[in-house]
């Protein structure tokens, strides 16, 4: 689903992307068993989280001995001095008493030179957040020695997840990010980064079967692989946002050329409401505060194991409810792997979603992919899922996999015709293997991949979204078909017959609630006067 106009520099931008098809990713990651070396954190005042700290450990094969529990607060926001006191400083003679850690010097004073214990499982229950501390100094004028107020990226409110990347470093100012020496990486963790830097992970979530959920969907998903289309909603809000549109279009060609169906919203708006966004592996977006569009819908559910992020500032602020910002509701609507903010990171101390997925694709865990794309440490970040989760690392298209073997086709499809610099033989393989299966998923596939490499195909691409409509049985999954003719419409100025297909949507489908999407976006194209009824079917 493209929303750009042909005039538009946007469409310029995405074409530029996806028509620079790569010839393909690097083989899989190599797999270091990081069981050893996963110490799971715990809050000793909550029964339920020593409960989940028992569970994970179990189900990932974690030496009892790793299981660590403090007396912690049990709400979700701490202040930096209670941080140390309860967290931080125990924490650090739990290490030493156990010889997990060896602490020498280095450029921040003392920090740990060898260190056996890499990694934080974090469960929920421990805090989330530390608040700003007014009585740490900030930064001073170079020339005149006096206070200035704090820019960008110099407060020292943060995620407790990423202040335990920096608990080897006892000695480490906290007057700003710290430069991440794993950003950027493409080699497993174990094998290339400073002992004082940990990785760290969250199973935390709006309730404990949420929880649990989340470590058994990270087990099961890595047995099978995981399959399902990918859904990346854009801002196209002009200037200050070019950057994370950016990162999104970079991961979206990274998964189409990985073999998984892209469908992109690049309009201002979110996704429309109610919009049918089925069979999610993967979705990524951005900018609104709260959760909107198919993420209203009470019917919605990812796919097992999937990945989500909606890239805000404040959208992990709590992780309790399972509505308002972005975290705990998209883990409550089935979501196994999710990255958020806790304060204000600012866009360039985000993590940047494009290395983040190209790294997944590589068979990376979620916590070496997530912090390999975050640039800053003693930050806002939070990783929320369980750190050792590969999703990306067993996906073998040729064990059918139940209601996933359409997209298993999709994927084979992509390894032997989608590097080819002529994508004309890749869309046939598409369509005559749709014919051949009668197959909604690959129908729908070969429209998607005419909108990118044969845009001025209208007729192509509209058969195809017919012929997957007709094939599914579920509502959802035809109205979204049939949503994508109006599109293209709408991108070539037909306007009167874009409107004509979506009151057609609305009429056939009036129970439907996903024939809401339609609705709003006839609303988009022509507005109702002020005061007016939203248009009917």
């Amino acid at each position: 689903m493209i929303f750009l106009r042909p005039d538009s520099r946007n469409w310029l931008l995405f074409a530029a992307f996806f028509l620079s098809f790569l010839s393909g990713l690097a083989a899989a990651a190599p797999s270091p068993d990081y069981r050893e070396a996963t110490v799971v954190l715990y809050n000793k005042e909550v029964s339920a989280s020593r409960r989940l700290a028992e569970f994970y450990a179990k189900a990932r094969r974690i030496p009892a001995g790793n299981l660590v529990g403090l007396e912690l607060s049990t709400a979700e926001t701490i202040s930096r001095a209670e941080y140390e006191k309860t967290l931080a400083g125990p924490l650090r003679q739990v290490f030493s008493d156990k010889g997990w850690w060896t602490m020498g010097t280095g450029a921040d004073g003392a920090q740990a030179t060898v260190n056996t214990r890499r990694i934080f499982a974090v469960m929920s229950g421990v805090p989330l957040r530390i608040t700003e501390d007014a009585t740490v100094e900030g930064p001073r004028d170079p020339a005149t020695g006096q206070p200035v107020a704090a820019g960008a990226g110099q407060q020292n409110n943060a995620s407790v997840d990423s202040e335990l990347t920096v608990l080897g470093v006892p000695g480490a100012k906290i007057t700003a990010g710290l430069n991440n020496p794993y950003f950027r990486k493409d080699v497993a963790f174990a094998d290339d980064s400073p002992p004082a830097v940990m990785l760290v992970g969250r199973v935390d979530g709006p309730t404990y079967p949420i929880c649990e959920r989340m470590i058994t969907d990270a087990v099961a998903t890595e047995k099978t692989g995981l399959w399902g289309r990918v859904y990346l909603d854009l801002a196209i809000k002009g200037k200050g946002y070019e950057e994370g549109d950016t990162w999104l279009l970079t991961a979206g060609r990274a998964f189409n050329t990985a073999g998984w169906p892209v469908i992109i919203d690049a309009h201002p708006q979110t996704l429309p409401t109610n919009y049918p966004m089925m069979d999610a592996a993967v979705y990524l977006g951005w900018y609104t505060r709260s959760p909107d569009g198919p993420f209203v819908n009470p019917s919605f559910r990812f796919r097992r194991g999937a990945v989500a992020t909606h890239l805000h500032s404040f959208s992990a602020t709590t992780l309790r409810g399972e509505n308002g910002d972005w975290c705990g509701p998209l883990l409550a609507k089935g979501a196994a792997a999710v990255l958020g903010n806790t304060w204000e990171p600012y866009l360039t101390l985000t993590t940047q979603l494009h290395i983040f997925s190209e790294r997944l694709l590589k068979g990376y865990t979620l916590a070496e992919a997530a912090w390999m794309a975050t640039p800053a440490l003693s930050w806002m970040n939070v990783v929320l899922g369980d750190p050792l989760y590969r999703p990306f690392a067993a996906m073998d298209a040729t064990r059918p996999v139940k209601e996933s073997e359409d997209f298993q086709a999709y994927y084979r499809l992509t390894a032997e015709y989608g590097a080819a610099e002529d994508k004309e033989p890749f869309m046939r393989a598409v369509e005559a293997a749709a014919r051949k299966k009668g197959s909604g998923v690959l129908w729908e596939g070969l429209g998607v991949l005419t909108q990118m490499y044969a845009a001025t195909d209208l007729k192509r691409a509209a058969v195809a979204f017919e012929n997957a409509a007709k094939l599914y049985s579920r509502p959802s999954d035809k109205i979204r078909c049939y949503l994508q003719v109006p599109d293209m419409q709408r991108r070539n100025n037909q306007i009167d017959g874009a409107m004509a297909d979506l009151r057609r949507i609305i009429s056939e489908f009036p129970q439907a609630p996903e024939a809401e999407a339609a609705r709003v976006w006839l609303n988009t194209i022509k507005p109702a006067p002020p005061g007016a009824a939203p248009p009917q079917q």
